[in-house]
């Protein structure tokens, strides 16, 4: 018994002194949370969602990207066009809870960059007879029906046209106004334009107070265009005569029909000239349909209720936004002038030298990224806005405007925090309605909202963030934070801080926020981040900083963040609230003891939100990845992970451990010499693009997301088109292995405002992150595309066999497999583009299901098979290079790889390098391998009667009975075939047939004989798909008379000693007997 206690004691004290040394992976900075009120204990307001200048309108209802929205004339009713070419009619009731389809036409419509169904006007006497008609403008499908070829890749130019085969319409369409039905018999296609390259397509149409329609079309993209009124109908807004009234309009003269440059184009039908349009020429030189010229991007035009006036928001280049105010035969001016600013081109000259005609306002581009035109305010509901054009931004900082029609000044409204508005709508009342982009987003109606609930405070001081302003000592409850890299600001430092609301325990859903591994984590109303930044400013003493800003981002009721800047003054003692933003030269001591000056910009609220974007939930540090890093807590002096601490605490809804932490995804810092190039640079890309450049963001429009998570092939990086060029030869947004060439390394490169990301707040170049990115980009190497979506083969390179749903089964749960080829369509797939970014869909042809993973399955070697669409992970894959024109194919649910199994069954497998995850895209039309499939192509048999069995199939199925001769040739003494003859059907050809090798006998002392058996097929009575077809097998028949014909020589280094222990074993490939070598390790052989 003491023995017993004295171990134990003993294994006590061993394990006490163990843990007193072993560091505690899990210990968390801070045990002890402290309670703080909502909004900082109360020192700021909340902003409730009735205080929104907006609201939404019509929650019954939702729509997907809608583009059109108009009233009915003498109607209650409304019609909505969505990007896709579907057209809704539904009630002006707040509370209506059906929208009809007016007409479908998504199978025409094509959903390009910058296109879709852009433009649709009611005839202004619509329920009168012959004048039921709504007028349409779009883009179409290519003639493969797809919206976009997957390798399409287009950019600008003076005269550029880049074609593919779709084409822009306005179309009339008839509508009964009783019932709202269209007669899909009397369609009249009155302009068929070439569309080409990748964006600026206008489309806006209105009817102008004098009866004739508008219609606003761009350049796309060729920018001459726009002075041009002799090859085209780009580039300016047209004006045409529906009704055809011969007092008020003649019949065009030059039409694409019989002038233009391709036989496929239209224009002429159904429409007249207006007697009174500009650029009318009797000779017919000129197509006479323009309005105004000088156009880049008219996206939407419209017309004031009361004075008629047509008011047009055209998406600038690279320097403003236009808002311009239409006047019989102006000339704005592109590509000469963009806003005001005279660009110089040796392209063009302005049409007949004509005078440019000035914007009414010409947003910076600081200020707005692609301006969404509105409508002249008419309505009842914003009396402050009453006679205001209001206008809105998509990107950026999604500002709404209100702008003086008379002076050209603006103010901005409010922030649109759904986001990525794309166009505006007014019905017949003058109320205005907010179109966002997006699937099943809702409408919003423009309302006076009521602001913040309360003051924000004047100084720093009075929000009660800091208990000593000098040394910036937070309050009680605020929690440091630090991010493992912070974002580049010019070089500043910061500090950071959260405050989230508790009562002393995080206990509560208000009290936490939700966790997510890879996204964007959720804070609760009343959380409040604090950031604050530092200058350094002596070269010679870093240490030596310049307080300059602090700010708050505060989490309000409404479900987005506010956003408030304090600036310090001189002293240093205070900081006050900044109303705008602001910029300040700031004095930098230089190394020789010079000064220099670097600006630094205090950001507006319009600044923050365009970073702070709600598709970030409006914070961007705190994110896992960036957190996932040990800081040491100044209270406790522990030196802990901060994503353990937040979660002991209580802060985070998730538990988290060290064996969590070393699982999650993590940022790699610029400077750390344990990453690889490419962790360090996605990283940096992560942090300081990923932001913007991320689906509903305010860089969405460069169609790329730098995520962390995303591979490169996903972020689309390789693929994007050129939305505004910089001038390089050659230039793509990233170019592997030319940097030079690479958009992204030059606007991370520059301080050019008109050229740099990102587009605010940069006044100085981060010198080591751009080398960085040069750096990667000049050692990628090129990647091959996806294929292009549509129908194919996909044949698995282990075998050459083909991927299959066998006996073309229907059902859901079908098994997939590989097989061989006999051109029908339960052995074809069709590659589709799937609804997020970077994946497919795989759907088989013969049943119209997708390839899945079985029950959702996340562990490798799950099974395939295929299932009705469902859009879930299982159906989506990931298309990689994989060398050679091959691919792979990888679930997004496991990341595993689609591949084949020994016994011809397809699953998900871990990455084996192997050929049986490599696939090949094959058209469906690909020569079916019509052949002889055999087990074996070499035999061995012996004079003591051994044997050998090989098996005979055809590995495709032919029309008619195929005859197989099997015969001998040379030493047919040696042996004989159990069968000579083999006939094939249309239902037995993939079944293998056995052929036996007997080894016969002789009394010769010849030692081992070879010989050949040959199969071949017999052509007179098969299909002649199988004629000349033939298949070789080599045999070999082993002695057993006397001893070994020859000297046996140990052919092995070092030399060893050992028998042959069978006949059997000699190998006829290599030319030797197996032995067993007693010197060597079993199961290695010596060879003689």
């Amino acid at each position: 018994m003491r023995k017993i206690t004295l171990g134990i004691s003993l294994l006590l004290i061993t394990a006490c002194l163990y843990f007193s040394f072993r560091p505690l992976l899990d210990e968390p900075g801070l045990t002890i949370a402290e309670p703080i009120a909502p909004f900082l204990n109360g020192n700021f307001p909340d902003i409730s969602a009735s205080n929104q200048d907006y609201r939404p309108a019509f929650p019954n209802l939702t729509f997907d990207s809608p583009l059109t929205f108009t009233g009915i004339p003498n109607s209650n009713r409304l019609i909505v066009g969505q990007r896709d070419g579907k057209m809704y009619w539904f009630d002006n009731n707040d509370n209506v809870t059906q929208k009809n389809i007016l007409r479908d036409m998504s199978n025409e419509v094509g959903m390009v960059w910058d296109g879709g169904f852009l433009g649709l006007a009611i005839h202004p006497e619509f329920g009168q007879s012959n004048k039921n008609y709504i007028y349409t403008y779009y883009t179409t499908k290519d003639s493969q029906g797809r919206d976009y070829p997957d390798t399409y890749v287009s950019g600008f130019g003076c005269q550029r046209e880049d074609y593919w085969g779709s084409f822009l319409i306005l179309k009339r369409i008839t509508v009964d106004p009783n019932t709202l039905s269209v007669d899909p018999n009397d369609d009249m296609v009155m302009i068929k334009m070439r569309m080409f390259s990748s964006t600026h397509r206008g489309g806006s149409l209105t009817f102008g107070n004098d009866g004739f329609l508008y219609l606003a079309t761009g350049d796309q993209s060729a920018y001459a265009k726009a002075q041009n009124v002799t090859t085209n109908l780009d580039g300016g807004v047209l004006r045409i005569d529906v009704d055809q009234n011969t007092t008020k309009s003649y019949d065009p003269i030059r039409t694409l029909t019989e002038n233009g440059r391709f036989p496929d184009e239209i224009s002429g039908v159904g429409y007249g000239i207006p007697n009174e349009n500009p650029f009318t020429n009797s000779n017919g030189s000129r197509f006479e349909e323009y309005f105004t010229v000088g156009h880049r991007n008219p996206h939407r035009m419209t017309k004031d209720k009361l004075t008629g006036d047509l008011i047009v928001g055209e998406v600038g280049e690279s320097r403003h936004e236009e808002i311009n105010v239409l006047k019989k035969g102006q000339n704005f001016g592109w590509p000469v002038y963009e806003g005001n600013y005279f660009r110089g081109t040796d392209c063009t000259t302005l049409l007949d030298d004509m005078a440019h005609e000035s914007p009414l306002v010409a947003f910076p581009r600081s200020e707005a990224n692609a301006l969404i035109g509105g409508y002249v305010y008419r309505g009842t509901s914003m009396p402050k806005y009453y006679g205001k054009y209001i206008c809105a931004d998509y990107g950026i900082g999604e500002e709404i405007w209100a702008v003086d029609t008379s002076t050209g000044q603006y103010e901005v409204i409010t922030q649109f925090s759904p986001t990525d508005i794309i166009s505006f709508g007014e019905d017949n009342e003058g109320e205005l309605y907010l179109l966002s982009q997006g699937d099943n987003v809702k409408l919003y109606k423009m309302v006076e909202g009521a602001g913040l609930t309360g003051t924000v405070p004047q100084l720093l001081s009075e929000t009660g963030a800091f208990i000593d302003l000098q040394n910036m000592d937070p309050s009680q409850g605020l929690i440091p934070y630090k991010l493992i890299e912070s974002f580049w600001s010019d070089g500043a430092e910061k500090k950071r801080w959260m405050a989230i609301p508790n009562n002393g325990t995080y206990n509560t859903e208000g009290e936490q926020i939700s966790f997510s591994e890879n996204g964007d984590w959720q804070f609760p109303v009343g959380a409040v981040l604090v950031k604050h930044f530092e200058l350094p400013i002596d070269v010679n003493d870093p240490s030596k900083t310049k307080k300059l800003e602090t700010r708050f981002s505060v989490k309000a009721s409404d479900g987005s963040f506010y956003f408030v800047t304090y600036k310090w003054n001189e002293q240093e003692t205070e900081a006050f609230l900044l109303e705008t933003g602001i910029e300040e030269d700031i004095p930098i001591k230089q190394a020789n003891g010079s000064t220099a000056f670097q600006t630094w910009k205090y950001p507006s609220t319009q600044d923050c939100i365009s970073c702070h974007n709600p598709a970030t939930g409006g914070s961007l540090g705190p994110r896992t990845r960036y957190l996932n890093a040990n800081f040491t807590y100044e209270k406790t002096g522990i030196n802990a992970n901060q994503l353990i601490t937040l979660s002991h605490l209580g802060i985070l809804n998730e538990i988290i451990d060290d064996p969590k932490t070393q699982q999650y995804q993590t940022y790699k810092a610029l400077t750390d010499v344990n990453a690889s190039l490419d962790e360090r640079a996605r990283s940096y890309l992560d942090l300081n693009c990923a932001y913007c450049h991320r689906p509903g963001a305010t860089g969405q429009r460069a169609q790329f997301d730098l995520q962390l998570f995303n591979n490169l092939n996903q972020t689309n990086l390789l693929k994007a088109g050129t939305n505004t060029p910089i001038g390089i030869e050659g230039e793509k947004i990233l170019v592997p292995k030319d940097a030079s060439k690479s958009i992204l390394f030059h606007r991370m490169n520059t301080i050019d405002q008109t050229i740099m990301m990102p587009p605010i707040a940069k006044n100085k170049v981060d010198v080591l992150g751009v080398q960085l990115i040069e750096e990667w980009i000049n050692q990628l190497e090129p990647s091959l595309p996806p294929p292009s979506t549509g129908d194919y083969r996909i044949v698995n390179r282990a075998g050459n066999n083909t991927l299959q749903v066998p006996d073309a089964g229907l059902a859901n749960s079908a098994n997939v497999a590989v097989g061989d080829y006999t051109g029908l369509e339960h052995q074809q797939f069709a590659l589709e583009d799937a609804s997020i970014q970077g994946y497919y869909q795989i759907k088989a042809l013969h049943s119209g299901k997708y390839l899945d993973v079985e029950m959702g399955n996340t562990a490798p070697d799950s099974n395939v098979w295929q299932y009705a669409g469902n859009s879930t992970d299982a159906q989506l894959w990931e298309i990689l290079d994989a060398g050679d024109g091959l691919f792979y194919i990888v679930s997004k649910l496991s990341g595993y790889y689609l591949g084949e199994n020994p016994n011809g069954n397809v699953t998900v497998m871990v990455n084996n390098t192997s050929n049986a995850i490599r696939w090949e895209f094959l058209p469906t039309n690909a020569p079916i391998e019509n052949d002889i499939a055999l087990s074996t192509t070499s035999v061995s048999t012996s004079e003591d009667g051994s044997t050998a069995d090989f098996t005979i199939n055809l590995k495709t199925a032919p029309l008619n009975n195929v005859v197989l001769l099997i015969s001998g040739v040379d030493n047919i003494d040696e042996y004989s075939l159990s069968i000579t003859e083999l006939t094939f059907t249309t239902a037995n050809w993939n079944e293998a047939q056995t052929i036996t090798v007997n080894g016969l006998d002789d009394t010769d002392l010849d030692g081992t004989q070879n010989y050949t058996i040959n199969i071949t097929v017999d052509d007179s009575r098969s299909d002649v798909a199988y004629s000349g077809i033939s298949a070789i097998i080599n045999g070999v028949n082993l002695d057993n008379d006397g001893t070994c014909n020859g000297a046996l020589a140990d052919m092995t280094d070092p030399v060893g000693s050992g028998t042959i222990t069978s006949r059997n074993d000699f190998l006829p490939a290599e030319d030797r007997f197996k032995a067993f070598d007693n010197k060597a390790i079993q199961g290695t052989f010596s060879k003689w």
